[in-house]
């Protein structure tokens, strides 16, 4: 006996529908294409399908399974859009087959205004000529005008035959020698090119290796921009963090000393020792020693042979040559690098001017000092001076609100408790219910002539927003804010949620304000008799 629903719908199902029925649906969802139906005819048989199914899938997945069984012309059109959710791409390919058919029925307009070609008119056939004709003539020229072959016709720019020079296709340029010989300039074959992967190599966090003397250069707060800057960066050597200077204007590459004593890299001699003079203090020094640094940034890795020196800037200076061997482009206003290593594009990034005065802190061997919280609160003789100076300015108040900046709970000073409590009925804590007395002054809201009232329909609220909205009714009904209207005029409410997290109540009163007789004063709008109202 069958005594609930779902016992009855599994009876039906079983009596009734097969058992391949399921596997027909997803095959037909699966196969399912636009063909000769519209847009909307074929997004309403998908969705259809998808409910008999009973599939549940995620929005992306819909989305593909709707892109792909779009027609091929609709489908290019919507791929190059951006299309956020399901209908925005549904519009966005009905748009595209509107647009397809205006294309469709231009071109057939263009067709029907061509003359029709008729299959059965007769072929152009010239006029016989009836002059008479010297047979000597014609001979007597044919005697003198050889014939000429075109196989015979020699090119005396690329030595081909066939065609003259002037009409040679072949672009090389034909070098005749003095001894009668002849070379060709060969036309190098175009290599394929290809884009290469695009990596941003950004500088290693991480404390540096050793400690420096800091640079002269001071830093210049809240200015991130890098147009008096050198490159400054951060790579890694033997799992160890370096600084990096690129400098175009340095004419060798340039390893620290204390930074190959230090990580133990191997040296060997100079091939041409030099002296150098602007590195340090110090005066002329000879440059012995040379060292392949294998350096890392990000993506980028690389050995680069550098010149041995004790130098105070930071651990490694890369100069012209790194830039020349690595057909390096830098952009002076981002103050990048570029340079295509291993069929990489890589993009080096420097540091920011707050991070390169971080790390000569490190390398002078002092403490970052923090920032210091901003302070926007004005003095008393900051206010004074400004009210002084008859100039305009905005003062920001804080209302109903007291800051302390050493206590965290700061007590009311004994002048403004007695303040509060001498205007203690004029700014209570909550309002009182009712409404205020009758004043003597009156005022009517007059509407346009002949205009009609704003009536809008019902509309669907979920039961939480409803039941937040009949609460917040029923508390202004209590306090007599509001009282019950027969009026037709009907405008939208909408909750909005504050920043605590409960619900403010505000009314669109656009309508209204449309046919409203424009006097001095505008309808106060009840949002903001609320906010007033410390709603």
């Amino acid at each position: 006996e069958i005594t609930t629903w779902e016992e009855m719908k599994r009876v039906m199902r079983q009596r009734f529908v097969p058992s391949h029925y399921q596997r027909e649906l997803h095959s037909k969802l699966r196969k399912l294409t636009q063909g000769t139906k519209t847009v909307e005819e074929y997004f309403q048989e998908m969705e259809v399908m998808l409910l008999r199914a009973n599939v549940i899938e995620d929005g992306e997945a819909t989305m593909s399974r709707f892109l792909g069984g779009l027609n091929r012309e609709i489908q290019d059109i919507v791929e190059m859009q951006n299309c956020v959710g399901l209908e925005a791409m549904l519009h966005k390919a009905v748009l595209a087959e509107q647009q397809l058919k205006r294309r469709s029925s231009t071109r057939s307009n263009i067709d029907q205004r061509r003359p029709p070609f008729n299959r059965d008119s007769k072929p152009f056939s010239p006029k016989p000529d009836t002059r008479p004709h010297d047979t000597n003539h014609d001979k007597n020229r044919s005697e003198r005008t050889p014939p000429t072959r075109t196989r015979e016709i020699k090119c005396f720019r690329c030595q081909g035959f066939g065609h003259y020079a002037t009409d040679c296709r072949n672009k090389r340029v034909m070098i005749l020698r003095d001894n009668g010989e002849i070379e060709s300039e060969e036309e190098p074959e175009p290599e394929k090119e290809t884009e290469p992967d695009e990596y941003e190599a950004t500088p290693v966090a991480g404390r540096l290796l050793v400690a420096r003397r800091i640079l002269s250069t001071q830093l210049r707060t809240e200015q991130d921009e890098q147009r008096e800057n050198l490159f400054h960066s951060r790579c890694l050597v033997q799992e160890k963090v370096c600084s990096l200077i690129i400098d175009g204007g340095s004419c060798t590459n340039v390893a620290s000393e204390a930074m190959v004593e230090k990580l133990g890299l191997q040296t060997k001699k100079h091939p041409k020792p030099y002296q150098l003079q602007w590195l340090n203090e110090t005066g002329e020094m000879s440059v012995k020693k040379q060292v392949v640094v294998p350096l890392s940034i990000g993506h980028y890795k690389d050995e680069i042979l550098c010149d041995v020196l004790p130098m105070d800037a930071g651990h490694i200076i890369l100069g012209r040559l790194w830039q020349s061997d690595r057909r390096v482009m830098h952009d002076g206003f981002t103050n990048r690098y570029t340079l295509l290593h291993e069929g990489r594009k890589t993009t080096l990034i420097p540091l920011s001017p707050q991070e390169v005065y971080e790390d000569q802190l490190q390398l002078a061997g002092k403490e970052v000092k923090p920032a210091k919280p901003k302070n926007f609160l004005a003095k008393q003789k900051q206010v004074k001076g400004s009210m002084n100076s008859n100039k305009p300015f905005l003062l920001f108040v804080f209302k109903d609100k007291l800051i302390g900046l050493t206590n965290h709970a700061p007590e009311i000073p004994s002048e403004l408790a007695k303040l509060l409590q001498d205007f203690s009925d004029v700014f209570p804590e909550e309002s009182p219910p009712g409404l205020p007395p009758v004043r003597g002054i009156e005022h009517q809201i007059d509407f346009v002539p002949g205009s009609a009232l704003p009536n809008r329909p019902a509309y669907r609220t979920n039961p939480v927003e409803t039941k937040e909205l009949q609460r917040k009714v029923d508390e202004l009904m209590e306090k007599g804010h509001i009282r019950e209207s027969m009026s037709p005029c009907v405008v939208p409410v909408l909750l909005v949620p504050k920043k605590d997290g409960s619900w403010r109540m505000c009314v669109d009163c656009r309508a209204i304000n449309n046919i409203t007789v424009k006097y001095r004063h505008p309808i106060p709008r009840l949002d903001d008799m609320l906010d007033e109202l410390h709603g």
